[in-house]
């Protein structure tokens, strides 16, 4: 009888494909949720004893608006400026929730008329990185969003603030379109609970306390993942240095190992 695989956490998997520098972020892992690797590597390499100014990118996240306005007004950044990455300084003051900035953003001459819809390399406009309501109603109400737009998975905001367990924001913004989330709940609701009230699955359930040593194990592994992040992003910071291959290997080797991991576990014949 097949053992359920461990669900490995991968939230760091969309750091295979975008690695977005935002300023330190908390490091909750949510579900579905895309977490940036915390950087400053847009700021300049300065000389001793003296600070770079930051770009406009971190100064929308970290809700520094007279920066932003300073990168505006006389450096001429456009409000919907993408970096690397294709992040733009909406999305960063989106997902942080800085209605001041995304205001001051959205407003600016040099703002295109739709800039409110600009997306990033996964089609995803600022509303889709929002996590609070008051931040998707300033995109909506205010500024005429189109929640209705889809990305590239061919979701709306609604459905993946659905996925990342932002339930209210969801909701709201599923009120606009009129869309229902029922749907999804009841897809993730199909399998039912146990008496123990644990999601039923098509093997054998782990117990209580094989659970409970599973969890352990993989706590233990983000944990280390994370800190191994923290001495590769200081090194560069002290030495100058772009981490980003780096921190790609550093998580595409933790991927790898947790798949490998996983197909043990629901093979045990086949290590025995």
């Amino acid at each position: 009888m097949l053992l359920q695989p461990p669900q490995p956490r991968l939230a760091f998997f969309p750091l295979l494909l975008s690695i977005k520098p935002l300023t330190p972020r908390r490091f909750t892992v949510k579900r579905f949720e895309r977490m940036p690797v915390p950087t400053n590597l847009e700021r300049a390499v300065a000389p001793a004893g003296a600070s770079a100014p930051k770009n406009i990118w971190i100064a929308a996240g970290e809700g520094d608006l007279d920066r932003v306005k300073d990168c505006v007004e006389r450096e001429g950044i456009s409000p919907t400026a993408a970096d690397e990455f294709t992040y733009t300084p909406l999305h960063a003051a989106a997902s942080y929730g800085h209605l001041d900035i995304l205001r001051y953003l959205l407003s600016h001459p040099s703002a295109p008329s739709d800039a409110v819809n600009v997306t990033d390399s996964d089609l995803d406009t600022p509303l889709f990185v929002c996590e609070t309501v008051e931040a998707a109603r300033c995109l909506i109400e205010e500024f005429h969003a189109n929640a209705k737009h889809t990305n590239s998975e061919g979701l709306t905001a609604a459905q993946q603030a659905f996925e990342n367990e932002h339930e209210d924001l969801a909701q709201y913004i599923a009120s606009v379109t009129g869309e229902s989330l029922q749907a999804e709940q009841e897809e993730e609701d199909v399998l039912g609970e146990d008496e123990n009230g644990d999601a039923r699955t098509d093997g054998r359930a782990l117990t209580q306390e094989e659970q409970a040593a599973e969890d352990e194990r993989l706590d233990a592994q983000t944990d280390q993942l994370m800190a191994r992040v923290g001495e590769i992003m200081t090194r560069a910071e002290r030495e100058g240095f772009d981490p980003e291959d780096e921190l790609r290997a550093l998580v595409s080797d933790s991927v790898v190992r947790q798949i490998r991991e996983g197909m043990q576990t629901s093979n045990p014949t086949d290590s025995a």
